[in-house]
């Protein structure tokens, strides 16, 4: 059962990892700040910053309002890119 755990873990944190670099890589080329999109969202700046970082678990309600303001799906955003 801990290997099942740990592997759970490893695959949630890599997700975490590609969903906010995603959505960093989204607001650089929509050219925006961490303020302007946090405060757009209703979230937390700092939040946003961790979870743009992976470091963060992301809410439903915050993964949809991201989504909305950058006209993406949830599955775009755990697609990997490294672009």
């Amino acid at each position: 059962m801990e290997k099942i755990d740990k592997e759970f873990e490893d695959a949630l944190a890599k997700s975490l990892k590609t969903i906010g670099g995603n959505l960093k890589r989204l607001r650089e080329a929509a050219e925006k700040d961490l303020t302007e999109v946090a405060k757009a969202v209703q979230i937390k700046a700092e939040v946003l910053e961790t979870i743009e970082e992976g470091t963060h678990e992301i809410r439903v309600s915050q993964l949809a309002r991201l989504c909305a303001y950058y006209n993406v799906t949830p599955v775009d955003l755990f697609k990997y890119s490294e672009a």
